[in-house]
């Protein structure tokens, strides 16, 4: 087996069912919802650049649940569950955002946006090449790869003026690791064997070894929890603290509530009154 690119940090694959190779309906339906899920959330970003952060919060949302009904929608093929793969989804958008991050309520701007926006459909055309691939039960067509290479380009290099500018090659080799090839595991003829590999921290001590769950870190801004991950999440998301942040998103204000409400043994995130 080899991943699309080279993997990051220790990854646990998760295998699409038996017979991967073989034509598989269910992750075909599957990588799409992703890539367009991850095309939502770019293209919120976009506004955001815009607009201001204002409009983040709602538009998020509302990719959040799309992504939600369309991955439930093709039903179980041993992959794995949605908030796995929402939680990769949300780490390209803050990769992208992170590497392009002019614009603003304050100081607008439409290169960012723009670009932004490009990236989004790149992840989504790419991961819909993959999706093609396997419905068939054939390898990845590189010319579908490269049609969606081409575009983004021509789309990055028709706006001037932000962040990004002489900055595409690192842009595009960012939305391929990032958006793509994190998402996606292929063998050596390039047929598609699994989605969403999970992404494992392991901390090893004399006495102990503990492995943190992506889709549960209070520690870190992101998607909204699930309130019964961990007590923590549990306890900001009560209707004494904070439900939004199990409702909508966990903002910088949750990661905040985490560190001064759930105590240092509970919530230790570096950099903050938790772990200073």
């Amino acid at each position: 087996m080899k991943r699309a690119a080279a993997a990051i940090g220790v990854l646990a694959l998760c295998a699409v069912m038996p017979g991967s190779a073989s034509a598989d309906r269910c992750t075909a339906v599957k990588l799409r919802a992703i890539g367009k899920g991850e095309g939502g959330l770019l293209g919120c970003q976009a506004r955001a650049a815009l607009k201001g952060p204002s409009v983040e919060r709602g538009c998020d949302k509302q990719a959040t649940e799309k992504f939600r009904t369309i991955y439930a929608r093709a039903g179980a093929c041993g992959t794995p569950t949605t908030e796995v793969c929402e939680a990769l989804a949300d780490q390209c958008r803050d990769a992208l955002r992170a590497a392009l991050p002019d614009g603003g309520n304050s100081s607008p701007s439409r290169c960012e946006a723009a670009r932004l926006a490009a990236s989004g459909k790149k992840a989504s055309a790419k991961l819909g090449c993959y999706a093609k691939a396997a419905l068939a039960g054939v390898p990845v067509d590189a010319g579908c790869l490269e049609r969606a290479n081409r575009k983004f380009l021509a789309a990055f290099n028709r706006v001037t003026g932000c962040t990004g500018d002489n900055a595409a090659a690192t842009i595009e080799a960012l939305v391929d690791s990032a958006c793509v090839d994190d998402l996606v595991t292929v063998d050596s003829t390039g047929r598609v064997t699994a989605i969403c590999p999970i992404a494992t921290t392991t901390t090893t001590t004399s006495t102990t070894t503990s492995t943190t769950d992506p889709a549960c870190d209070v520690c870190s801004e992101g998607r909204a929890l699930d309130p019964a991950c961990s007590p923590c999440a549990a306890t900001i998301c009560a209707a004494t603290q904070d439900p939004s942040c199990c409702e909508m998103a966990w903002d910088a204000t949750c990661v905040a509530e985490a560190c001064t409400v759930c105590g240092v043994d509970a919530a230790p995130c570096p950099g903050t009154p938790c772990a200073p």
